[in-house]
């Protein structure tokens, strides 16, 4: 018995009308530390998504050791003084959070996703990651 392909419908629906895209307001502004911090935030999105940028880059550091910059941003994940791994990815699947890191030729990023309502109600803990 020979199979027959599917059929699908010959009516494929229209396009609509382009909407207009309303990007967030930044706002720019510099601590006295000397960062750098620019904030848009979209208020209709229930997510709160930070992104830090580090001027430490693989090229920045070719000189010294290939692929330093990545391997010290794995290290966000390792441990602080206070938590182990373990517990670090714990708390982040309990608070449906997602942290990822990264490093490019002149960047180093971490970034931190997590349901807007639970960022409310979480407090800073200031660690620092272990040596």
């Amino acid at each position: 018995m020979a199979s027959r392909a599917p059929e699908f419908s010959a009516a494929v629906p229209a396009l609509t009308a382009e909407r207009p895209v309303t990007w967030p307001k930044r706002t720019r502004a510099r601590l006295a530390n000397g960062l750098e911090i620019v904030l848009a935030e979209a208020h209709s999105i229930p997510k709160f998504h930070g992104e830090l940028y580090f001027r430490a880059g693989n090229a920045l550091v070719s000189n010294r050791s290939t692929g330093l910059a990545e391997m010290t941003a794995t290290l966000v994940r390792t441990g602080t003084s206070k938590r182990t791994s373990r517990q670090i990815e714990e708390d982040l699947r309990r608070l449906g959070a997602d942290l990822g890191t990264g490093a490019g030729p002149r960047h180093q990023r971490h970034q931190l996703c997590r349901p807007q309502r639970i960022l409310r109600a979480a407090s800073a803990t200031g660690e620092r990651t272990r040596p």
